[in-house]
């Protein structure tokens, strides 16, 4: 793999020259770096999770020593980099520990074209996508927009589902899943062993210029993400779009996810892996106006003023403007 990146950007570097090269991942900083045609461009890295713990939280880590040697590409890479962004604090903090510059290491959150994806949502017709979907009008839909892997905790999603029937609660409130991967199988049996069709809904894999639609005709919107081998969920931009759709959002108490929610003041947490939390918070924020609606006007302003694509440009720009100044000294 680190092969066909190097060569790729060996190919890419001999036709342009960059100011500054922002690598997504430890490997693509690395070959970055070894690119004898870089031209002294700076190198950022963005940190999106912790590759050790990544590795290992999908099985291609199979021991200590295997994890030994993915903290050591990580620390090599942090060690390389002009500037690092990280994109909640418990990255920086897991990035700080491997790297002593700390002065080179910058907290920048995910962010969204907040602009765009209003306007998409104010073109579309509500009722209109209800009734295609032949959902009620007095129906609660729960939008569970996740991968179809262990980490997003679909399971637990599905369990609150059940829960939510032994209630009564079926005709009152749907979940509709809109994902796909390698659990979908295991999920979809789930939900047919425990007779759960009319209260799940299994969309499978959404384009995300169909996203929107989904936004537009749910209530709420939940993520039940879970820790896996120590790795845990960055900033989910799930979280973010179910803000600017002008929908209460329930996440998991775990990394980026308690970055960008406040309980009961932009959303509600949920202890993980807990579908009796999750069935709780989805009643309350159901049937509580008062507190749905501070939910609701809370986290448009919070992720307006935090997470906008301008305020990004303008993050980034400070950040390369800075590994430039230290590449010239």
């Amino acid at each position: 793999l680190r092969a066909v990146l190097r060569h790729a950007l060996k190919k890419t570097l001999s036709v342009r020259n960059f100011d500054v090269i922002n690598a997504q991942d430890v490997n693509a900083l690395i070959c970055a770096a070894a690119a004898k045609n870089r031209g002294g461009a700076p190198l950022v890295l963005t940190v999106h999770g912790e590759l050790a713990r990544e590795m290992r939280a999908h099985g291609f880590s199979r021991g200590e020593r295997d994890y030994a040697e993915f903290l050591k590409l990580e620390r090599h890479a942090y060690s390389i980099a002009d500037a690092i962004v990280c994109v909640d604090r418990r990255i920086r903090s897991h990035v700080a520990g491997l790297c002593p510059e700390t002065e080179k290491i910058y907290l920048l959150q995910n962010f969204l074209d907040i602009d765009a994806l209003s306007e998409r949502l104010s073109g579309l017709d509500r009722r209109g996508l209800r009734q295609n979907f032949g959902i009620s009008d007095n129906c609660r839909v729960v939008l569970v927009p996740r991968r179809f892997t262990e980490k997003c905790g679909i399971i637990y999603a599905v369990k609150a589902a059940a829960i939510l029937k032994n209630q009564g609660q079926t005709g009152k409130i749907v979940f509709m899943l809109a994902g796909s991967g390698p659990d979908f199988g295991s999920i979809s049996s789930y939900v047919q062993d425990n007779d759960l069709s009319s209260l799940v809904r299994l969309q499978g894999a959404v384009s995300y210029e169909r996203m929107p639609e989904y936004y537009r005709l749910a209530d709420a919107v939940l993520v039940p993400s879970i820790s896996v081998s120590g790795y845990q969920e960055a900033t989910s931009l799930a979280v973010l779009e179910g803000m600017v759709a002008g929908l209460p959002v329930i996440a998991s108490n775990i990394g980026g996810l308690a970055d960008i929610i406040s309980h009961a003041e932009t959303g509600l947490l949920v202890k993980e892996r807990s579908p009796e939390e999750i069935s709780a918070a989805l009643i309350r924020v159901f049937e509580d106006d008062g507190l749905r609606k501070k939910i609701i006007v809370n986290a448009s302003g919070y992720v307006s003023r935090t997470h906008h694509l301008n305020h990004a440009v303008s993050a980034f720009s400070d950040i390369y403007r800075a590994a430039m100044e230290k590449g010239a000294k």
